[in-house]
């Protein structure tokens, strides 16, 4: 008896506890207010006519509120996004892919913040399943869950991918970097604990139709310092792959090197460099696939005690 007394206090404190940090963290958050519904999806666009309805008349299947961000389109992008939400804003482009972001986030007014690409489709099947995800997510009393990653379907690419894809509006994300953005914690929010994230059981189809502007990628990234791109592995990989993609060989060594002598841990690497070598396969760049590999086992080498 004494012994399910003292869990049962136990597990009291630890859910006054919980309140308690969701109540921190809704003080904390980015994009505060209150919740006018369960799911936003936001999105960035820019003369996207040509894939938008398709896009926005999936995610109108699931969303409860569709944010469109426009950043300069000169054809009839707008348009076709009023036909579907009155949540349409200018975005002045100013090379940051993570400030046109977070606009878009500040202006979501639900719970939880899904963001999408303009070329991006759901099947009827995955579109059941955020159903089913958010009727969970309804029921939550406290709400438990911060960050959801699913899959992404990425043809051009070879492969299914895990990316960050739902956050928690409250929970303090934002987004960083001015190319090949990623979601991180605000300076002084608490980190996520492992039951605060969790990978959704649907994936989004990437369908590009046209090819990436690698010319406008390799400008914003000519801005980086080498201080910038050393802080981030991830970031350094990815401009040596857009700069193969786009047959700058010459920068992508640039790059190559960085990533080498990036201060992100070995260990953190890890599903990078296997993640950038699969690319590197899929469309057959094998003599930058043997650079990456040598570079990999340099590093691999100093790792070893």
């Amino acid at each position: 008896m004494i012994n399910i007394e003292a869990e049962a206090i136990k597990n009291k404190e630890a859910e006054a506890i919980k309140n308690k940090e969701a109540e921190a963290m809704t003080r904390s958050g980015s994009w505060e207010g209150k919740a006018r519904g369960l799911l936003s999806v936001c999105m960035i666009v820019k003369n996207e006519a040509a894939v938008l309805a398709d896009c926005l008349e999936d995610a109108s299947r699931f969303a409860d509120e569709l944010v469109i961000v426009d950043t300069g389109s000169t054809d009839e992008t707008k348009e076709i996004a009023s036909g579907y939400t009155d949540r349409v804003f200018d975005f002045a482009w100013c090379d940051d892919f993570s400030a046109a972001r977070n606009h878009s986030y500040e202006k979501a007014s639900c719970d939880y913040i899904m963001w999408l690409d303009a070329d991006d489709r759901m099947t009827s099947e995955n579109t059941e399943k955020i159903l089913a995800l958010k009727d969970r997510l309804s029921r939550e009393v406290v709400p438990s869950v911060r960050l959801i990653l699913a899959g992404y379907e990425r043809p051009e690419n070879g492969g299914v991918f895990i990316y960050p894809r739902i956050i928690r509006r409250d929970a303090g994300f934002v987004w960083s970097g001015i190319i090949h953005e990623h979601l991180v914690l605000r300076p002084g929010v608490p980190p996520l604990r492992p039951e605060e994230c969790e990978t959704a059981d649907f994936s989004v189809l990437h369908g590009k139709q046209k090819e990436p502007d690698y010319t406008r990628n390799i400008k914003i990234m000519e801005k980086l310092s080498d201080e910038e791109l050393k802080s981030s592995f991830r970031l350094c990989a990815n401009c040596f792959l857009d700069c193969i993609q786009a047959g700058e060989q010459q920068k992508a060594e640039r790059y190559l090197d960085l990533a080498e002598h990036s201060v992100t841990p070995f260990q953190e690497r890890l599903n990078d460099y296997a993640l950038i070598n699969a690319v590197l396969k899929h469309h057959r760049k094998y003599d930058a696939m043997l650079k990456w590999n040598a570079m990999y086992l340099r590093c691999r080498k100093a790792e070893k005690p």
